[in-house]
């Protein structure tokens, strides 16, 4: 049964009590046996009320000939395997700890407490536009203190993890990372003390359409049972097929020169990885760097406008939902919104925001007289409060919304909740633009 909306205290027992990782637990460790060999963990840096066990290998590192193709389970190791350390992130621009191609890695946090009853586990997928992010700096140990054992996955970013070339590479093999992690943690997760048939898997952002994407998949049938979405959907827009112009971009930014699909991939895989990640960072201003519709993995009509959704989520219970402005992600330089925008750059950024979509001149034109018509006084100030407004609505709002109706009618057994949170946020982020106006900003609830 649908419940709209959900009460403030459902959506706290699902508040994310995220740490950032910087200090150094002691060396106490204790052994986990899983199905690839023994793993040594140690005291977490909330105590010794928590285990960790850091940068276990769930796939062989996609290196050489495995570049740009699904993910290989990892085979079984002869000695036990240290899990005391953070792995490599994904590479990434910027990249705020090491980084690597060899990052499939995932991290394990597990209550300590004299109960044997399973513990029920939560899956984090990060955020960040599929460009950026990791497992290690937004994970949620600290909901390990409410007798949850918590994962958090790293998966590949950009062109490594996104690339698409026609049949020779299908693209979303970040989310095949996802989903092989997903496996490994049904497989093992009882040896840490875990209940197998109790996994919530839950994402911000871009981990909230990952998780979206999971939740509509024929491949995860049985993998986990509840789904958490934050400000993240999946939805049609960002999985249309690339369009050939993408494929000439990127064997010009690559120096590869060819738009033949088998030597533009004999190519990349040839190219650094240094090399390859300064392309994907160039390509990744057209947005190209996202899900697609491979038929396999994500299924669907590409022709439709309306959103990518599922005639079938199966048992699953879904909480799913968003901030008031979760648009201002749309400000990508706060000072120009600031002075707000020109009636051009407006119209502009509009423009921008449906990029890629078939119905786009329709949406246009309908969005700003929506937006637009009727407002007294327009300015240029107006114009950066309306952007944002058009963004949440167009990004967040609507396609949320949409997608609790759909699960709500064809999930089964499961539950579907839906939350909106607009409690103030935004002011000390955008204060001459905001100012006056009661808005919750983006990752608002990952606190």
């Amino acid at each position: 049964m649908m419940r709209l909306p959900v009460e403030m205290k459902l959506f706290s027992a699902c508040a994310l009590f995220f740490v950032f990782l910087h200090a150094e637990p002691t060396l106490a460790q204790t052994t986990v046996t899983v199905q690839q060999g023994d793993i040594n963990g140690k005291i977490s840096i909330l105590g010794s009320d928590v285990m960790s066990y850091l940068g276990i290998p769930y796939a062989e590192p996609p290196l050489g000939d495995l570049r740009f193709k699904r993910p290989v389970p990892k085979a079984a190791w002869s000695s036990p395997l240290n899990a005391t350390e953070y792995g490599p992130i994904c590479l990434q621009m910027n990249a705020r700890f090491p980084s690597s191609e060899d990052c499939l890695t995932l991290n394990v946090h597990v209550p300590q407490n004299n109960t044997t009853t399973p513990k029920a586990v939560m899956v984090w997928v990060h955020g960040g536009g599929f460009v950026v992010g990791s497992a290690r700096e937004l994970d949620p140990v600290g909901l390990a203190m409410a007798d949850v054992i918590t994962v958090s996955i790293n998966y590949r970013l950009g062109m490594f993890g996104f690339l698409t070339i026609a049949d020779d590479v299908k693209g979303n093999l970040g989310l095949w990372d996802q989903h092989l992690a997903f496996r490994w943690i049904k497989d093992n997760i009882a040896a840490f003390g875990g209940d197998p048939n109790r996994i919530t898997i839950f994402g911000e952002s871009a981990g909230g359409m990952s998780v979206s994407f999971h939740a509509m998949s024929p491949m995860s049938d049985g993998l986990f049972h509840r789904v958490i979405s934050q400000s993240g959907i999946g939805t049609q827009y960002f999985v249309l097929r690339p369009s050939p112009t993408i494929i000439t971009s990127l064997s010009k930014t690559s120096n590869c020169n060819t738009i033949d699909s088998a030597a533009l991939l004999s190519c990349l895989k040839g190219k650094s990885a240094q090399d390859l990640l300064s392309a994907s960072n160039t390509l990744g201003q057209l947005l190209i760097w996202m899900p697609n519709m491979d038929n396999e993995f994500i299924t669907g009509n590409v022709e439709s406008s309306s959103n990518l959704l599922p005639e079938q989520y199966g048992n699953l219970d879904f909480l799913m939902g968003s901030n008031s402005r979760d648009g201002s992600i749309e400000i990508a330089v706060p000072s120009e919104a600031e002075n707000g925008y020109t009636e051009s750059t407006f119209r502009k950024y509009v423009e921008r925001m449906l990029f890629g979509r078939l119905d786009k001149d329709i949406i246009e034109t309908a969005l700003i007289q929506e937006y637009t018509e009727g407002v007294y006084n327009q300015d240029n100030r107006t114009r950066a409060q309306q952007l944002i407004e058009i963004a949440t609505d167009l990004f967040f709002t609507v396609p949320t919304q949409l997608n609790a109706l759909k699960h709500d009618r064809t999930n089964g057994t499961g539950s579907t909740f839906l939350y909106f949170l607009s409690i103030n946020t935004c002011r000390k982020l955008l204060p001459a633009v905001l100012a006056g106006w009661s808005w919750t900003c983006r990752r608002s609830n990952l606190h």
